[in-house]
Order: structure tokens, then C-alpha cells, then sequence
């Protein structure tokens, strides 16, 4: 039957066609991204093979010694090998501490105020340009290290425009209060609210179903581009389905007292600390608050400042003949084994965190949280070969399980970021037509 008469004779397809146009704004929302950047601060390998693994698209690929903690996320990420950050600009003193900050998300040439330490930023950071775009708001923090250190560029790679800093939050009770300080329980408590919303869900997961079955109906009929067109968009259907499935099991279970709401208002401890470990978690459990009630569209963190900074105590580092800095940071051959030591425990800090949002009660919150996580650094002072990792389907766009090798500046991932967020941007920084890194989106 060709395709022009079975839609018009069918009045099962014709309805297929409007329902899945009203459809759109419902499949958008259940399959809304939420963009998180991680910039380690610190170096990330001493060598290359101690941080890529050996390109694969299989999720069995081997993990090297810094992205251990990794183990429970193969199937889940996909490493880029071979992305650099662009040399435009003068650098100061050929170290690239503030030229790569100032670069890693606005793919940018900043601008150099005199200070070797400092700079201003050249353009807007990604997690703006999504922010504005989707007129949501933004959290940025920051792990803090050395509070002398907060308002040069080396700590600060989040900005609004040309020469305007996004100032990071360096303490987690005031990132709370931001987003917290007069929460309420969810009124989602009541049975009347928690009866209408699973009526609600049930309705939208009604019409779901009906499109389903209709488009499996048509997909008998269609061949070539028109039946994978078809079959993209019923993954998409079918992601915001699940989706919906989930919420829905989980509001019938609040409503039989058999669970309780995932959030309570309830703040996560040692939101004061000062301790890195303490202070670290604290930032990555009022983001897990912030995700889950979306009470931010975009979200960025910065771990630490450039270059390897704190005495890490909690590692035991051994054989040290000067402060960590010093001694492993330029010594890196010599100190390899402190070295991985150091970068390991940093990339498990956003390991943890994605584990966390993968096993969350009710459905995963890794479907709707893409992390990109990152250095400015490749090894040592180099801009080239900086490390990349995006953790998360974006809700079914992005195949996960993978290590691709490319070669590119980093304006084209963070391109795609902004794609996979629903911000369809021609590019960003230096070169606002470098369109997204293909290979993520196929």
C-alpha cells in the first residue's frame, strides 16, 4: 500500500498524526535534558594511557588507572580521545594555567590583564548560552581549595559574556539557601495532589500507549528514510513513556504508604565543612537536590583550581620531598604512582555522583542529567588531549558505551551539549559556525 493512501484512508493514522503533534510539548517535557559541566582542576594524567582507554565501541572496553571508579558506568559514558582546546591568544609564560580556564567552556581567546594568574573571559560559557536560550536557571560552584584563589580565572571558567565572570558558590550552605532556604515539603504529600497527578500521568501514559500501537501499524507500511525517521521518533515516545511509567509507579506507591517522597526539604550534612572530602560531597548532594525537584536547567561545577593545589592528607601519598604541587605536578614521571593516586580520586568524586543519580529511587535521574566532565589540562602544562567524558544518554540521544578517538577543539562538543539540551546553536567561541561533533550523534 503506498504511503500517500494508507494515511488518507485511515482514520487511526490521520488521528496517529495530530495526536503525535500534540504529543510534541508532553514528549519534550518528560524527555528534558539538564546539562551539568564538571572541570577537574587539577592535571588528569601523567601519561595519556593512564587516562584513555583503548578506543572501543563495545562497553567493554578496559579502564585505566585514573577512571576506576568508572567501573559501574562502562555502559553508561562515552570517552573522547584527541579533543584539544585551541591556542588562539597569547598565553602567559607559555603555562596556560588562565588561558585554558578562560577557554575549556567558552572555547574563547580570554583577554590578559597584566597578571600571569589572571584574566578576563572572552566570550560566554556553554552552560549560559544553554541557560539563556531556554530561559532556565543556572547553579555554578565551586569545591573550594584556596579561598585567595576565588576570583582569578584559573578558578573560574563559567562566564556571561566578553570580560563578565559567572561567579561560582564556594560554600555549599549558601548554594542550598539559593535554591532551599524557604522549601516546603512537596505538596505532592496530600492524597488529593498525589490523586490528581496520577490521574494526569495516567492520561498521558493512555495516549502513549495508543500511539504506540498506531505506530507500529504504520511501520508495516513504510520503507527506506521514512520507516528509520518513524523509528526515531517512536524511541522518543517510548523514552518519555518509561519516563512517565516510572513517576507514575512511584506516586502510586507514595499514595499507599509503601514510600515516601524522594525529597523532603531535608538539608545534607557538613554543608560548612571545610574539609575538601566533606566539602566536595556537600557541593554534589545540593546539585542531587537540585536535579531531582529541577529546580535548575543547567548546572556547573568547578573541582578545585588549575593545577594540582591541596595536600590531599586523606591519600597517603608517599615519598614527598615538597608540597604536593611541586612534587607531583612537575615531577611526573617520578611521582606517576602519586600522581594516578590524586587524579583517580578526583574522577571518582563525579563517578560517585553519576552513580547516585543512576540508582535513584523510582527511575533513573541519569537519562535526564547529561554530564560533560573535563580538564583544561592534558598532560601537564598542554592544552592538547584534554580529557572528555559524557555520562548519560541525554534522554536516548546519545549511544553510550563507547571510546571514540577524534580530532577537534572543544567548541564542537560543547556544540553538541547545547544540541542534546535542545539549544540548536551553529557553534560557540572563536567559531560560532563549527557545528557539533557528528560522531556523538550517530
Amino acid at each position: 500500500m503506498k504511503r500517500r493512501k494508507f494515511i488518507f484512508n485511515s482514520l487511526q493514522a490521520s488521528l496517529l498524526f495530530s495526536a503525535t503533534f500534540e504529543l510534541r510539548n508532553l514528549a519534550a517535557q518528560n524527555k528534558k535534558v539538564i546539562p551539568f559541566f564538571f572541570v577537574d582542576g587539577g592535571s588528569p594524567y601523567p601519561r595519556a594511557e593512564d587516562f584513555f582507554p583503548q578506543a572501543s565501541n563495545s562497553a567493554n572496553f578496559n579502564l585505566p588507572p585514573v577512571l576506576q571508579g568508572f567501573s559501574n558506568l562502562k555502559s553508561d559514558m562515552v570517552v573522547l580521545d584527541g579533543v584539544n582546546i585551541n591556542r588562539r591568544g597569547p598565553n602567559a609564560k607559555g603555562n596556560w594555567h588562565v588561558d585554558t580556564v578562560g577557554k575549556v567552556l567558552t572555547a574563547k581567546a580570554i583577554h590578559h590583564n597584566g597578571d600571569e594568574n589572571d584574566g578576563l573571559p572572552g566570550g560566554i560559557s556553554i552552560d549560559q548560552v544553554i541557560a539563556n536560550n531556554l530561559k532556565t536557571p543556572s547553579l555554578e560552584v565551586r569545591v573550594n581549595g584556596n579561598r585567595t584563589s576565588r576570583y582569578l580565572m584559573r578558578a573560574n571558567p563559567f562566564a556571561t559574556g566578553n570580560r563578565v565572570f559567572k561567579r561560582a558558590i564556594l560554600r555549599p550552605i549558601d548554594a542550598w539557601d539559593r535554591l532551599f532556604k524557604n522549601c516546603q515539603p512537596p505538596k505532592l504529600q496530600t492524597n488529593a495532589a498525589l490523586n490528581e497527578r496520577i490521574n494526569r500521568l495516567k492520561a498521558n501514559k493512555s495516549v502513549m500507549d495508543f500511539l504506540i500501537g498506531d505506530i507500529a501499524r504504520l511501520k508495516r507500511e513504510l520503507v527506506g528514510v521514512e520507516k528509520i525517521k518513524l523509528d526515531s521518533h517512536e524511541n522518543a515516545i517510548r523514552e518519555a513513556e518509561r519516563s512517565v511509567a516510572a513517576d507514575l509507579r512511584e506516586q502510586e506507591l507514595i499514595l499507599q504508604g509503601q514510600a515516601q517522597s524522594t525529597f523532603d526539604c531535608k538539608q545534607p550534612s557538613n554543608l560548612n565543612s571545610p574539609n575538601i572530602p566533606l566539602n566536595s560531597k556537600a557541593h554534589f548532594d545540593v546539585l542531587y537536590a537540585a536535579f531531582k525537584t529541577e529546580k535548575v536547567g543547567v548546572a556547573g561545577m568547578m573541582h578545585g583550581y588549575s593545577s594540582i593545589q591541596w595536600d590531599m592528607p586523606w591519600l597517603n601519598l608517599t615519598k614527598l620531598d615538597d608540597d604536593v604541587h611541586s612534587a607531583v605536578f612537575h615531577q611526573a614521571s617520578s611521582q606517576r604512582s602519586n600522581f594516578i593516586k590524586i587524579s583517580q580520586w578526583k574522577w571518582t568524586q563525579i563517578a560517585q555522583f553519576a552513580e547516585k543519580l543512576k540508582n535513584e529511587p523510582g527511575g533513573s535521574l541519569l537519562n535526564k542529567v547529561l554530564i560533560y566532565a573535563t580538564s583544561h589540562f592534558g598532560r601537564h602544562h598542554s592544552p592538547d588531549r584534554i580529557p572528555v567524558i559524557l555520562i548519560g544518554n541525554a534522554q536516548g540521544q546519545l549511544k553510550t558505551g563507547r571510546v571514540l578517538k577524534v580530532k577537534t577543539d572543544n567548541d564542537k562538543p560543547l556544540t553538541s551539549m547545547a544540541h542534546f539540551a535542545g539549544v540548536r546553536i551553529n557553534g560557540i567561541g572563536d567559531n560560532l559556525n563549527c557545528g557539533p561533533l557528528n560522531v556523538l550523534h550517530s
